[in-house]
């Protein structure tokens, strides 16, 4: 958050950041009541503790989670080709970013 904008920033952990809707923690009683009916069908994860973002050290500088990166796209099989990251029929990985106006994604770029 530092690296980009001088930590004037908190980021959101959820869509629902300031809400009542925020899942934080394990799910309550009254949401297990509601999901239990479709645990086959839903993943594991849904019944633990709510995800959260990673968080760096905000210098802008923090290989670790790059790293972690590298390596999960590496186990779903996308390899280094030049600069490219490539799946197994040669195609390069593409990541898409929505934003709300255009001036963001001039810092994301």
């Amino acid at each position: 958050k530092r690296a980009l904008f001088y930590g004037s920033y908190e980021r959101a952990q959820s869509n629902f950041e300031r809400s009542d809707y925020k899942a934080e923690g394990l799910p309550s009683p009254e949401e297990l009541a509601l999901l239990e009916p479709f645990r086959a069908e839903l993943p594991p994860e849904v019944f633990g503790e709510a995800v959260t973002q990673p968080l760096s050290d905000g210098s802008g500088h923090d290989r670790k989670q790059l790293g972690e990166a590298s390596r999960l796209l590496a186990q779903a099989g996308w390899k280094r080709a030049g600069s490219f990251l490539v799946n197994d029929k040669g195609e390069r990985l593409r990541v898409e970013m929505l934003a709300e106006d255009d001036g963001i994604v001039r810092i994301y770029t």
